[in-house]
């Protein structure tokens, strides 16, 4: 257990969604619901998709029967209808014609013989094969179940009653007609699994059944025979010769022998039993150079079609009449023109015709009043082969990957930040999770959302609230054990307790007082650089000289904090003295400060900020345990006074109320400034020295400065400006002038500004 107590609780508790999502995900309720959900969502982002243009579907719907005043059931359908249907699709040049229609009962043997005849001159006809369920039950009787299009799988059956024993399900295959089936091109089934509310899956091969290829795995065939057959052979031939040598020369050889469900199954055995030439095949075409965009994602399609799997997930193109489709009647009173030239055409009932029945399925994209055909459906899948275009999952491995990297990220994230940042964190980690998924299914490449997303961010951020409490539980009990040891723990147990403090009373006194607030540069850096009794040392040494001068121009220390200290100079009204005193007081820690740097390795520059106001002066706490220190607008003011230096690149900055006589000290008004969370702006001097140390060169610039800040305040930012660089040039580090003048180009670079321009400086 050793090895665990040292791993790290961050990322202990990082994992834990990580591993969560991950057994999600695998397991059956999770592809269950990304299948469900998830891919669904990625459907409706992502929209409409304009399908290949080599195929295209001929309906038959409502108006088109009763224009040719044709009634009754789809079996009972006169075969002369099909023969002109498959005439005049040839008269416009339709590469193939894929009927979705059964054609498995006679109904009139010289008009069968007819549309065989017809089918054996086309060359082009692929048929349906229709699959029965035969229900046997525990008395042995036996049903079959019929539907009048190409037969559902038998997973839309209560699966409580498939187990239950009471029943046997047996798929039978009713071919078509032998005089038609020996006539077409070839016939394959198309069932359509309903295992799940909406059509995400189709079946590439059926196991159960004899010639397992289904209808779309078929027609893709013989499209890429007719368009891809020599770059087949080419690549057959790099992965092994002899497989190559033992397959025709021509694709016409396959319209004669009538053996496609033969040649798809030897192939997809021998890829199964080599699975390595998969990425053979994949680096062959890529490398390829002869081939065109078209001829490797035909390629691409071709070989993946030979894998173990035996479903694929269909990647929808929009809803009913995507893919372009026309009314039979158009057709055969020739009202089209030749929209069926070098086309695959799907021929099939109008989701619409017998809508009450319930015909069609649904998708991402249907309604309840506008499902789609089962024509439509063939083609999008016939048209997914294609184009390479099935969405495809990633593998389990990468699944695991991925879903591993975002659990640590968002669980790492949730863990570290506070609670109202993480949420943001993981709100836009969200975002551009779902942006990427988007992006991904895009490319037809489909990654878990349901998961990552709705199940495992919320329990990061669970994870993340639990760990919290308990680290705050925790400080609070280290807490109350440290001020245990300088509170009575009675007492730390009634403050621990109260939620208002009315119980201790506070005195002191409402006095004027001179604030002086002081930070020392650099000191964050310090503490980088040198080791911390190093820099306990190095302070000390640096308040020693700070606290005297104060003492001496009787003002007192109320508080230090790291390397920021507040003095105070206190009085019962106000008093120029107390202003003339605290200032004698900054200069002579000013000039201090300067020779103390000056001995020492590492330099601690000081600003200084000074206010006047009403404070209140006395014990702030409890009973048994209080600070003297001050409280009031004026102590918070002198540090933001202390702050304002950095802006203006000065060291001692004062308000009006504490500018001393000249006699004493001379100062120079910087100007106007509406410090943060104040309301009134205050009028900012800077204390520049003792007034006899001031030369006749600096009190000339000052007046050129006052000059300056008097044309700035009138609004003559050109004039004020000019004036700014003269005294740049005789003292180029004045940070108040460089200040105003860079102000002062913002404002004339651009007229508009002016508008907004006022001389008091916000902050």
């Amino acid at each position: 257990m050793k090895w665990f107590s040292r791993f790290p609780k961050q990322l202990f508790w990082a994992l834990l969604p990580a591993v969560f999502g991950i057994l999600l995900t695998i397991s059956p309720f999770g592809i269950m619901v990304e299948e469900s959900l998830g891919l669904q969502s990625l459907f409706l982002m992502r929209g409409h998709r304009t399908p290949p243009s080599e195929l295209s579907i001929l309906s038959i719907d409502k108006a088109s029967l009763d224009e040719l005043n044709i009634t009754g059931k789809v079996r009972d359908w006169p075969r002369t209808l099909y023969s002109e249907i498959i005439r005049q699709l040839n008269k416009q040049g339709a590469k193939l014609i894929v009927f979705t229609l059964a054609l498995d009962v006679s109904r009139n043997e010289q008009n069968e013989q007819a549309l065989a005849d017809t089918m054996a001159l086309a060359d082009n006809v692929i048929l349906p094969r229709y699959i029965k369920q035969i229900i046997i039950t525990g008395s042995g009787k036996k049903n079959s179940v019929s539907t009048e299009t190409i037969a559902q799988d038998s997973e839309q059956l209560d699966p409580q009653l498939q187990d239950s024993g009471e029943i046997i399900i047996v798929n039978s295959v009713d071919p078509p007609l032998p005089v038609l089936e020996e006539s077409a091109l070839a016939s394959a089934v198309f069932p359509i699994p309903k295992d799940t509310e909406k059509v995400t899956r189709l079946w590439t091969f059926k196991q159960e059944i004899s010639e397992p290829s289904t209808l779309p795995v078929v027609v893709f065939h013989y499209w890429a025979l007719k368009n891809s057959y020599p770059a087949f052979l080419d690549l057959i031939s790099g992965l092994d010769s002899s497989l190559a040598a033992s397959l025709p020369l021509d694709a016409h050889d396959f319209h004669d022998k009538r053996n496609i469900h033969e040649f798809i199954d030897n192939l997809r055995w021998f890829f199964i039993q080599s699975p390595q030439l998969w990425d053979r095949a994949r680096d062959l075409i890529e490398s390829n150079q002869s081939w065109d965009i078209k001829t490797k994602q035909s390629l691409n399609s071709w070989i993946n079609l030979y894998s173990e799997r035996s479903t694929v997930y269909v990647n929808h193109y929009g809803p009913s009449a995507t893919i372009p489709r026309w009314p039979l009647f158009n057709l055969l009173k020739q009202r089209s023109g030749a929209p069926f030239k070098d086309s695959v055409v799907f021929v099939g009932i109008s989701e619409n015709l017998f809508l009450e029945q319930g015909y069609g399925v649904p998708t991402v994209f249907s309604t309840p009043t506008a499902r789609i055909s089962i024509a439509e459906i063939a083609a999008t899948a016939t048209a997914n082969l294609m184009a390479d275009e099935l969405v495809k999952p990633l593998s389990i491995i990468e699944q695991i990957a991925l879903v591993l990297g975002w659990g640590v990220l968002i669980g790492m994230t949730a863990y570290s930040l506070s609670i109202p940042r993480a949420v943001l964190a993981l709100l836009g980690l969200s975002v551009l999770y779902i942006i990427v998924a988007n992006f991904l299914f895009d490319s037809t490449i489909w990654i878990p959302l349901v998961v990552p997303l709705l199940i495992m961010v919320p329990m990061a951020l669970l994870i993340s609230f639990g760990c919290r409490y308990r680290r705050n539980q925790k400080a609070q009990q280290a807490i109350h054990e440290a001020f245990s040891r300088y509170i009575p723990p009675n007492i730390v147990d009634k403050l621990a307790n109260q939620t208002q403090f009315q119980d201790f009373r506070e005195e002191g006194q409402d006095v004027y007082a001179v604030c002086l607030s002081t930070d020392a540069g650099q000191y964050t850096r310090l503490g980088e650089m040198i080791e911390p009794g190093q820099l306990a040392k190095l302070m000390n040494d640096y308040y020693e000289i700070m606290f005297e001068p104060v003492q001496r121009y009787n003002g007192f220390i109320s508080d230090i904090v790291g390397d920021a200290m507040l003095a105070l100079w206190t009085g019962a009204k106000t008093d120029r003295s107390l202003t003339a005193n605290a200032c004698q007081a900054v200069l002579t820690i000013n000039n201090a400060v300067n020779q103390f740097n000056d001995m020492q390795k590492y330099s601690l520059p000081t600003r200084f900020g000074m206010h006047a106001g009403q404070i209140r002066l006395g014990n702030i706490g409890s009973s048994s345990r209080f600070e003297y220190r001050p409280v009031g607008d004026c102590v918070n003011t002198s540090n933001r006074i202390e702050r304002l230096n950095k802006l203006l690149a000065t060291h001692l900055l004062l308000t009006e109320d504490v500018v001393p006589d000249l006699d004493i000290c001379y100062t120079r008004y910087v100007g106007s400034f509406l410090l943060e969370g104040k309301t009134n702006p205050l009028n900012i001097h800077e204390l520049v020295g003792q007034t006899e140390q001031i030369n006749e060169v600096q009190v000339e610039m000052f007046k050129l400065f006052d000059q300056a800040m008097t044309t700035y305040s009138k609004g003559d930012l050109q004039t004020a400006q000019q004036i700014f660089d003269i005294i740049l040039q005789h003292m180029p580090d004045d940070g108040p002038s460089r200040f105003y003048y860079q102000r002062c180009s913002i404002y004339l670079a651009d007229p508009a500004n002016m508008e907004n321009w006022s001389s008091t400086v916000s902050m």
